[in-house]
């Protein structure tokens, strides 16, 4: 169950798709590490095209998977499609410039950073993704910057063991 208090009330959005957005601003990762942009706080994370979203959602359920000794197994996903409202800060210029916040495993300079437009109440970040070239990707800091958001396609991704081995898009008869 997500905890609602960690929303700020004047953030908190209320109508249809909006639970699909708070979700991940309520349910924070308990294990202290965080994401590349998030540390004792939510962020959305997203991708300006799916491939990216795949590629990004690929590399993190497989580290999850054997972070925890899982066997093979499969699992859903399914893409999430939002519109996002506010202007972006944007660091995909500067990969080459401050490499360090593009470290595959290692978050400490980018959560810093995150940590910094947190408190200046920034709405997103825009930035290019570790897990696919030219992907573009986004960190959303604050609900009411997302609307309209809405189920998408289905997934079915298949862990080996080690790592994502295929992604199927699961067609839906209604």
């Amino acid at each position: 169950m997500g905890d609602i208090r960690l929303i700020p009330e004047a953030d908190r959005i209320y109508g249809p798709g909006t639970s699909l957005i708070t979700a991940a601003f309520t349910h924070v990762r308990v294990d202290g590490d965080g994401g590349r942009f998030d540390k004792g706080f939510g962020v959305y994370y997203s991708a300006r095209e799916l491939s990216t979203a795949i590629a990004e959602t690929k590399y993190h359920r497989a580290k999850f998977f054997r972070d925890f000794n899982s066997g093979p197994t499969r699992f859903d996903m399914r893409e999430l499609i939002a519109e996002l409202k506010q202007d972006c800060y944007t660091i995909s210029h500067l990969q080459q410039e401050f490499p360090e916040l593009y470290h595959p495993d290692n978050y400490h300079h980018s959560q810093t950073l995150a940590i910094q437009l947190k408190q200046h109440q920034a709405w997103a970040l825009q930035y290019s993704s570790v897990r696919c070239s030219e992907g573009i990707c986004y960190a959303v800091f604050r609900a009411p910057a997302l609307s309209n958001c809405h189920q998408g396609k289905h997934f079915e991704y298949y862990f080996d063991g080690n790592n994502i081995s295929h992604v199927l898009e699961k067609k839906l008869v209604v």
